[in-house]
């Protein structure tokens, strides 16, 4: 899903961050604070909502 959503959104002046496990999407929303963050509903090693929750953390204002 990860590849298929990267490929319809490359080419359109985007850049494009991908991350298999929550703790490497936290640190990566931390760095880069994208405009979008989509994620898995299953990942590895954090579950999806408490990576939104530290995501929100950061960032109140984040969806």
């Amino acid at each position: 899903m990860r590849t298929l959503l990267q490929e319809a959104l490359a080419g359109q002046e985007r850049t494009i961050l991908l991350a298999e496990e929550g703790r490497k999407a936290i640190e990566m929303f931390r760095r880069e604070r994208p405009d979008v963050t989509i994620l898995d509903l299953g990942m590895p090693d954090v579950s999806n909502l408490d990576v939104l929750k530290e995501i929100r953390a950061m960032d109140p204002s984040a969806r």
